[in-house]
């Protein structure tokens, strides 16, 4: 998988996050819209990520300097492979069944 040997990615919407996650890939997030924008916030909040919000609001220049600052920052490319690897550790069906009856508060009989 390419992801596994790249220094950084730049990404926009849909299930690579997670792919990027689970590799440990650092990444530049860009959201296609609204909706992908609030799940792209979680893997931001999780330090997994640097998310730079709607692609329509996104400069060349806001980009270009992301990119930068990411490729001469070591450590923190290093912490957001931790956090996505943290976030994403293989257990995917039962992570995300747990995530549901979290967010529902749903007690579940074990």
């Amino acid at each position: 998988m390419e992801m596994a040997w790249c220094d950084i990615a730049i990404a926009t919407s849909g299930l690579t996050k997670y792919e990027l996650a689970a590799t440990g890939t650092p990444a530049i997030l860009v959201s296609i819209d609204q909706s992908h924008d609030t799940v792209n916030q979680y893997f931001s909040d999780k330090n997994s990520v640097v998310d730079l919000g709607l692609i329509d609001e996104v400069s060349d220049e806001k980009l270009v300097d992301s990119i930068w600052a990411l490729l001469d920052d070591v450590k923190e490319r290093k912490r957001q492979s931790l956090a996505g690897q943290n976030l994403i550790k293989g257990n995917g069906v039962q992570n995300f069944v747990d995530e549901i009856f979290k967010y529902k508060n749903i007690r579940r009989n074990r």
